[in-house]
């Protein structure tokens, strides 16, 4: 019928798809391992994010770790090149104390 959308190849029990690598059933709810391994990707993906950005502000003479879901600071954030910046922002994270150098 016309406006339909396509009907997805069918797939080989226990076999995964590509849009569907872990073959999850999304009407169900993720069990807590699912929820862990995500939620260690997104952890893994900040920080590799968070790291990229402390390499960069050396030379940019700014660091923006703005919305990083921070609740400390990166010790990599502290090093002795990056303590001549012009502008740091930290902003919308979750951070309750800064260390005093």
């Amino acid at each position: 019928a016309e406006g339909r959308w396509p009907t997805p190849a069918p797939q080989i029990p226990g076999s995964a798809s590509v849009a569907n690598p872990a073959n999850v059933d999304h009407d169900q709810a993720p069990t807590d391992r699912e929820v862990e391994v995500r939620a260690a990707e997104v952890t893994s993906s900040i920080h590799r994010s968070v790291l990229l950005k402390v390499k960069q502000a050396e030379k940019l003479g700014m660091l923006s770790l703005r919305e990083c879901r921070l609740t400390k600071l990166p010790e990599e954030a502290m090093e002795r090149g990056l303590r001549n910046l012009r502008i740091v922002d930290l902003s919308r994270n979750d951070l309750h104390q800064l260390p005093e150098s």
